[in-house]
């Protein structure tokens, strides 16, 4: 715990820093002031002098901080990139500031944004791949409590640029313990400070303005010598560039993941519309991923179900897979439809061939069968108009067909 003073060559005992440090490590919140009590009290039993409360602690971060850049490996060149957020002017003028920090060679990136969200990271960290002309084989998140809905779109993003996600690097030997990758000497990016303090309180038109002296002033800072030897970008051309990984070839779509729960019904309501998922995950939570065309399900890191994306509104507004459907809904489905397709066989041929396309309809769309219901109670309407007639009149005219519009024609001959 101690070693004397005798034996040191000092006035006063000399703590055994790897004992104390290893003691705080143990505990989330073991306080200093604790560490010192046990150290002041083995003095005492010892009969030595201790260290003051200042000096001690001055020792136990000295020696954690050596300690920590001794036992830890440094990245590699194209290895890594370190992200964080920072605030960039005052006012009505403050924006926060994007960082990306090679490790390697210190080449930052910065451009403003408009809040700290994922999807403005991800879109800001895309920015930074394109500017770097590659991507690293480790890109740090600067946030590490991630909410489970934001989880699947990081993963989709760090999937489709094939680089390894990883939340805030640890700061501390405490945390870097558990960490398995190396803990990073540098702390914020110098390029981002005089980026900073040259924007200041500056007034600028508009925020396409703001960004352009951001990166300009970046890029001023980049290509300047480091420390008396060659600047970051030098560094980064002649080492690095060429090691990161290629763009990939499509840009990133930026899809909308949601986190829902299935109905008992089997089914999860996504934007006013409801798609089917397997009938074996009702009631449980899953991931929806929503981009222009589709709308995918997804649990336990797989795709369960995939269907075109609805827009606009069609009859319940429900799509359904029947693959998805229990094997007892899909035997009585097919019994539906033989009995629907009996109660309009005694119609005439355009309605018979009406009926068909709404069954189409309801095994497409998985609206039920209410649709059907809906179209036979239209041959015992009081009108006009039959509905072997209207129905001909649908089917021949341009538009699709809909028991919407062979309404329309029988309530028009009343």
């Amino acid at each position: 715990m101690i070693t004397p003073a005798r034996q040191a060559g000092r006035r006063c005992a000399q703590p055994n820093y790897a004992y104390f440090s290893a003691k705080a490590d143990s505990r989330r919140k073991y306080w200093r002031r604790w560490l010192y009590s046990e150290y002041e009290g083995a003095c005492r039993a010892a009969g030595e002098r201790p260290y003051s409360f200042s000096s001690f602690c001055r020792g136990l971060a000295a020696w954690r901080k050596e300690s920590a850049s001794v036992e830890t490996d440094e990245w590699k060149a194209a290895e890594c990139l370190i992200t964080y957020w920072s605030r960039v002017g005052r006012g009505v003028h403050e924006r926060f500031l994007f960082v990306a920090q090679l490790a390697f060679s210190d080449r930052t990136f910065c451009c403003s944004a408009p809040d700290r969200r994922p999807a403005t990271w991800e879109r800001c960290c895309e920015r930074a791949y394109r500017w770097l002309g590659g991507v690293p084989f480790v890109t740090v998140y600067p946030g590490s409590d991630v909410a489970d809905g934001t989880i699947m779109s990081l993963q989709d993003f760090a999937a489709h640029h094939r680089t390894v996600l990883y939340c805030a690097r640890p700061k501390q030997a405490r945390t870097a313990a558990r960490s398995a990758r190396p803990m990073d000497a540098k702390s914020r990016s110098a390029v981002a400070d005089r980026v900073r303090a040259d924007i200041g309180d500056g007034d600028f038109a508009d925020v396409e303005e703001l960004d352009a002296a951001i990166l300009e002033r970046a890029e001023h800072y980049n290509a300047q010598p480091c420390g008396g030897g060659p600047s970051r970008n030098d560094l980064f051309w002649e080492q690095e560039a060429a090691m990161l990984l290629a763009l990939p070839f499509e840009r990133y779509g930026f899809p909308e993941w949601l986190r829902r729960v299935a109905g008992g019904d089997y089914h999860v309501k996504v934007h006013g519309f409801r798609y089917s998922v397997p009938w074996g995950y009702a009631g449980q939570c899953v991931n929806v991923r929503v981009s222009g065309e589709a709308v995918e399900v997804w649990s336990g890191g797989a795709m369960i179900a995939r269907h075109a994306r609805v827009t606009e509104q069609v009859g319940r507004n429900t799509v359904t897979d029947p693959a998805h459907r229990p094997p007892s809904h899909a035997a009585f489905a097919k019994r539906m439809e033989t009995r629907f397709m009996a109660m309009a066989a005694p119609m005439a041929k355009w309605a018979a061939k009406a009926m068909k396309l709404v069954l189409r309809q309801c095994g497409k769309g998985g609206m039920g069968f209410r649709a059907c219901k809906e179209f036979l109670d239209l041959a015992d309407a009081p009108s006009g108009v039959i509905l072997d007639d209207a129905c001909r009149s649908v089917l021949q005219g341009e538009g699709a067909f809909s028991v919407d519009a062979v309404r329309g024609l029988i309530g028009a001959g009343i």
